[in-house]
């Protein structure tokens, strides 16, 4: 038989057979699944390099047909003209460098004035006109009237510019607002685009909005004001509304700032964008957008005083007889105005006579009659006095 202790060694050989066959069998298993990674791994190299080079044969597949269509395309198949002038300021006639010309609404066709503000450009045959522009300054249209002279002059930027790079289809006048402090907008349509819009204040309440019209007062029964719209939407002005106090207006415009304004157009006539509605006209207004990711925070402040008038001096009675006495002593007529103050004199001595009869004659109290009497006596005196110093100073 077997001892105790034999049978613990077999225990013990059997648990360590199984644990080696285990460890291999992980072990297998461990480098199995390492290949199937590498696998796995070199194949999706395999299609990543692939794809990498089927999009580089795309790309420049790509740029090779644009060549092709851009070969068929070149500007140099029209006929071409050659165009040179000179660009000069307007108020100092001096010839202004880095000017940029162009053909008008064509960019491919460009060229800069050099030191002198000379220029040359080459454009098609068929273009008529240059568009000519710098900063600072409001830019201008030159029509092609010849190869050479064809110069431009150049206005200061702080006039209202009347020239842009194309034609407008539609007959509009359009001012952008940088810098106001009105308190609705319709003080900066009044100042800048006057020429467009005719505007009636209500009153002399700020804010309180004016009558605007654009082709002029054509009804006496509907409105004939303008159509307002506000980007892109058409707002209800209230024309028609009456009010229970008279002479009260509501001003739609009030609840726009005017500094979120950017720009204001005047159509002449709408009626191709906004049917019957643009009649009268179309004013259209864009508020300002966010345009650049930094925050900016702006600040405007303005005030004002009013002071009292002074009221005008006057002479008093010594300085206005004084002023007299010279008058008629300056005068060519001074004999008849002396004969005046004679008769002037006669009847206030008369006054006096029939005031202190009529005092004899009534029951009149006797301080009120004394003080009359005394104050046209006064008069009287005065005017004597005069008469006899303007004689001796004649």
């Amino acid at each position: 038989m077997m001892t105790e202790r034999t049978q613990r060694m077999l225990a013990f050989l059997k648990k360590r057979e199984y644990r080696n066959n285990r460890d291999t069998q992980q072990v297998d298993l461990t480098e199995e699944m390492k290949q199937k990674n590498i696998n796995f791994m070199q194949g999706v190299l395999r299609a990543s390099v692939g794809i990498l080079m089927l999009s580089g044969t795309c790309v420049l597949s790509a740029q090779e047909v644009p060549a092709k269509g851009k070969a068929k395309t070149e500007a140099q198949k029209y006929e071409m003209k050659e165009i040179s002038g000179t660009v000069f300021d307007a108020a100092t006639k001096e010839p202004m460098a880095g000017v940029r010309v162009q053909a008008l609404n064509n960019r491919l066709y460009t060229a800069m004035t050099d030191d002198k503000g000379n220029y040359t450009i080459k454009v098609p045959t068929f273009v008529t006109a240059l568009y000519v522009s710098v900063d600072e300054y409001n830019a201008t249209q030159i029509a092609i009237k010849a190869e050479t002279a064809q110069n431009a002059y150049l206005y200061s930027g702080l006039v209202k510019n009347l020239y842009k790079d194309g034609t407008d289809l539609n007959m509009k006048h359009e001012y952008t607002l940088k810098e106001t402090s009105a308190l609705t907008v319709e003080d900066d349509i009044e100042d800048y685009l006057n020429g467009a819009v005719r505007s009636i204040a209500r009153g002399g309440i700020p804010a309180q909005g004016a009558a605007m019209f654009i082709n002029g007062l054509n009804s006496l029964n509907t409105s004939a004001q303008p159509l307002i719209v506000v980007d892109g939407v058409i707002w209800d002005m209230q024309y028609d509304r009456t009010t229970l106090h008279d002479g009260f207006y509501n001003n739609v415009f009030s609840v726009i700032d005017p500094e979120d304004i950017a720009d204001v157009r005047v159509l002449t006539n709408g009626t191709a964008l906004y049917g019957a509605k643009g009649g009268n006209g179309v004013i259209e207004i864009d508020t300002r957008r966010g345009k650049s990711m930094a925050t900016r925070i702006k600040v405007r402040a303005y005030g004002g005083f009013e002071q009292t008038p002074d009221q005008l001096k006057m002479m008093n009675a010594s300085q206005y007889r004084n002023y007299v006495t010279e008058f008629l002593g300056t005068t060519e007529n001074a004999k008849n105005l002396s004969d005046e103050m004679l008769d002037m004199l006669k009847q206030i001595e008369e006054a006096v006579e029939n005031m202190s009869s009529s005092v004899q004659s009534t029951s009149a109290s006797a301080e009120e009659t004394s003080a009359t009497s005394e104050e046209l006596s006064a008069q009287s005196e005065a005017m004597r006095e005069l008469v006899g110093r303007f004689r001796l100073d004649n």
